[in-house]
């Protein structure tokens, strides 16, 4: 019995090892070489992976490296080394053979080596691309004054920001994608935090200036028409936050202060404070925990701000979690909650009073009380409007692989945004009303020259505010996968969106989108790519019920009416086809057309109110389409120097654009405009880009950046330009300015300073953006008090004073320049800064 036991177990080992040897031979080798492009030198310490596996090898002193045991399939090779560009190269690996390569690495240029996920959803090298993208790197972020996104990103080329301070109306387009709106509708701009969707389920809008990018990994600007990849929300572009996760135990805290400087001579100061204070901070803790990785992330702003009503809170906290459930698998959580609260600035009524709002006049009985044949002006009771603003994004990311070629990624997400608009937060005695003969009517505040009445704000009365609550549901699925030289990638997407609303109504709707795209590398320097995308969206209510605000405004009667809903299923096919050619190892070109579709929002088309304004629903506004081609050029002369250079023209059919539809509304009273939302005349936008970074020494790095846009309508009329802008500009979109150029020179002591002050960089910043052609809120003849037209000055000083603390000092509009980025809305003046910063690891 022992002995027959014995041999059995004798037998099953030899098959065992029989087996292994078998398997064995069914693996293969990859081999080869990793050298410099220039220099042809071995690059010793060169990292070789085999892409989404743990097989990888690294170059020994001759440049040599070799990766055994790999099953048999079609893999892609990660080749990097400490300052040189990453290259991605597909390999068939086939049992019992080895397969031997010769990759040659080209020395990075001072824009460094660049990764992106964003342009289609999967790693690339960003000068592998056929489109335009542009990063902002970590250590750029930590240089802004205060961590939000319209702040990081106001310098990129092609991307123009519009602020009218607070927390109010704010506005970043990308390509002139989209002009000015209360309330940020009409955005065309698709905000991401790690792939999942950010715009507000209600009206698609984003406030750029709420969003903390504070330790994120990077920002990702993907210009250009995109929605054959992500959809109808991304016409106009994508911003993809990347949360930054640690790969060992980290904390990270910043703290930064300062205050506003007074407006110069001859400019009234900000009524009743004198240079305003404020803060922001930050902090981050994270590790990497055997199977798990985290990063949490505290952040606030506290700003009193430049102007009355110009004041900002928010707190934010980003939370990120990875689990690698096996070898092949992971789940990862990324998640933002913030709150914020602040003033809704109003335009100035007198330029010489820029930073103050304008006071309103007391009524009796609805109308403006008179002394001496002249209105009697209250207080200022329009600076009390305030803004409390709610937003959760939740989302799950499932990756596996599946075997060596292949991929499958799923996300499912939830995301709310709530805002509340407060006309009259606090009850005050001084707006106690009376009759005529002295009798007590009422507390209230008045608006749109006594026709609207705000009360003391209760939470359990909606008249006494204006609120909407917008939530979406969303799920992307997605397979990757490689055969040959092909890299092909296919999924589907679909959100649910239902909103409660006072100024949109309570509506819903839902979008579906299926694409696919394969990535062809035709020769070792030619790609193409071409991708297809189908999107369906459907509105769930057939009818709209409204009160006819043109009857109220002209008539002063309340009429009831109920229209169906013309556009209630809408869809379209959208394609893409984009090249890009390496001519060497330093330059490229590229190419891309494509066609986009951007079904309204439900904010476009049901808006009934926003304030003092008054809007009518709009049942047959169509979708917007547009046509795009771009064509673009890198080069890198050396590793101190390069340029890239983009054109492109867009162009826009049914272009949707909120106008005013009452033909006798006056100038000097807002409350008898009543705007909607139409498809206007068709438009078009051509512009070129310049990004160039230099590093003419060691210390000192430069870059310089400029863009060039004409934007106009098919056809000159009040709708895109406004008939009232000057003669020359009347066909132009509003809004968009024609020139935007800023540059950067950052100078460090590492080398030829002393070691006492080694640690400190020195940079200077400007910011130049030419005369607004065409405007909507004060448009005139003769162009007067229109925005743009500035130059600005900003400089930084970095010191590290320890080995984990940095002493940051800066001050922002050293000239103390008068400007404004929206007609009548000043923006800041001079502001100094002081922070400090503290790191381990």
């Amino acid at each position: 019995m022992t002995r027959g036991f014995a041999h059995a177990v004798i037998c099953l080992s030899a098959v065992m090892l029989i087996s292994t040897g078998f398997a064995h031979a069914q693996n293969g080798t990859l081999k080869g070489y990793v050298k410099d492009a220039d220099t042809k030198d071995p690059l010793v310490g060169a990292s070789v992976a085999l892409h989404q596996t743990k097989l990888g090898a690294i170059a020994n002193a001759n440049g040599y490296f070799e990766i055994r045991e790999i099953p048999e399939g079609i893999y892609e090779v990660r080749v990097s080394a400490v300052s040189y560009k990453t290259r991605f190269k597909q390999v068939h690996i086939y049992a019992g053979k080895t397969e031997t390569i010769e990759i040659a690495l080209q020395a990075a240029s001072v824009t460094g080596d660049e990764v992106v996920v964003s342009a289609s959803r999967y790693e690339q090298n960003k000068l592998d691309l056929p489109v335009t993208i542009s990063v902002v790197p970590m250590k750029k972020i930590d240089l802004l004054p205060t961590p939000s996104l319209d702040r990081a990103l106001e310098t990129i080329p092609g991307v123009d920001v519009i602020r009218s301070g607070g927390i109010g109306s704010s506005n970043l387009q990308i390509r002139g994608s989209n002009g000015f709106t209360g309330g940020g509708l009409n955005t065309r701009v698709l905000m991401l935090y790690d792939g999942f969707p950010m715009n507000s389920a209600d009206a698609n809008s984003v406030v750029w200036q709420a969003i903390n990018v504070a330790n994120l990994e990077r920002l990702e600007v993907v210009k250009g028409a995109t929605s054959a990849m992500y959809g109808s929300a991304a016409m106009g572009g994508v911003i993809n936050a990347i949360s930054l996760l640690p790969k060992e135990f980290a904390v990270r805290a910043k703290f930064m202060n300062g205050v506003y400087d007074n407006p110069p001579a001859g400019v009234k100061p900000f009524p009743g404070i004198n240079r305003p204070y404020f803060y922001s901070g930050n902090v981050l803790i994270g590790d990497q925990v055997g199977a798990w990785s985290y990063s949490a992330v505290y952040s606030r702003i506290n700003d009193p701000g430049y102007r009355d009503a110009g004041q900002f809170y928010s707190d934010n906290i980003n939370l990120s979690v990875r689990y690698q459930l096996s070898a092949n698998q992971s789940l990862q959580l990324s998640s933002v909650l913030n709150w914020a609260q602040g003033g809704v600035a109003y335009g100035w009524v007198n330029v010489g009073d820029p930073l103050g709002v304008p006071p309103g006049p007391v009524f009796i009985n609805g109308q403006p009380r008179i002394v001496d044949g002249k209105e009697v002006i209250g207080r200022f009771f329009l600076s009390d409007d305030e803004i409390r603003r709610q937003s959760q994004l939740v989302g799950l990311t499932y990756d596996v692989l599946l075997g060596s070629s292949a991929s499958w990624e799923t996300k499912v997400h939830f995301n709310r945004s709530y805002f509340k608009v407060i006309y009259y937060p606090t009850q005050d005695i001084a707006f106690d009303q009376f009759d005529q003969n002295g009798n007590f009517i009422g507390n209230f505040q008045r608006y749109s020259f006594g026709k609207v009445i705000r009360r003391p704000y209760d939470p359990n009365d909606p008249t006494t505010f204006n609120d909407s609550d917008a939530r979406r549901y969303g799920l992307f699925s997605r397979l990757l996968w490689m055969r040959d030289a092909h890299k092909l990638s296919a999924g589907i997407e679909g959100a649910f969106n239902a909103v409660r609303s006072s100024l949109y109504s309570n509506a819903s709707d839902f979008n579906i989108g299926a694409f696919f795209q394969d990535e062809v590398q035709v020769t070792e320097r030619f790609k193409v790519t071409a991708g297809l995308r189908f999107d369906y969206h459907r509105l769930i209510p057939s009818t709209v019920s409204y009160i006819d605000q043109i009857e109220f405004v002209q008539q002063g009667r309340e009429i009831e009416r109920t229209e169906t809903i013309r556009t209630q299923n809408l869809w379209q096919i959208s394609p893409r086809l984009a090249a890009s050619y390496q001519l060497d190892d330093a330059t490229a070109l590229r190419a891309s057309v494509g066609r986009s579709f951007r079904a309204p929002t439900i904010g476009e088309r049901f808006i009934t109110q926003a304030g003092f304004f008054l809007g009518n629903p709009n049942p047959a506004l169509d979708a917007e389409r547009l046509t795009s081609f771009e064509i673009g050029f890198f080069k890198s002369f050396s590793r101190l120097l390069s340029i890239d250079v983009a054109a492109y023209f867009n162009h826009y059919d049914n272009l949707i654009e909120s106008i005013n539809i009452n033909p006798n509304a006056s100038s000097l009273d807002i409350s008898t405009s009543v705007f909607q939302f139409i498809n206007t005349a068709n438009a078009n936008i051509l512009g070129v880009e310049v990004a160039l970074t230099a590093q003419p020494v060691d210390p000192l790095t430069i870059q310089f950046n400029y863009a060039w846009m004409r934007a106009t309508g098919s056809t000159p009329d009040n709708i895109l330009g406004g008939n009232r802008n000057p003669p020359q500009y009347q066909n132009w979109l509003p809004y968009r300015p024609e020139h935007n150029l800023s540059f950067r020179a950052e100078l460090a002591f590492k080398g030829w300073l002393p070691d006492a002050l080694a640690g400190g960089t020195l940079s200077l910043s400007g910011r130049y953006v030419s005369r607004i052609n065409a405007v909507r809120i004060v448009a005139n003849s003769e162009g007067l008090n229109y925005p743009g037209n500035f130059f600005l000055l900003d400089t930084t000083m970095r010191w590290q004073l320890f080995e984990r603390i940095t002493l940051t000092g800066m001050i922002l509009n050293l000239a103390n320049t008068q400007y404004e980025e929206l007609e009548t809305y000043r923006a800041p003046g001079r502001s100094f800064h002081l922070g400090v910063e503290f790191g381990l690891n």
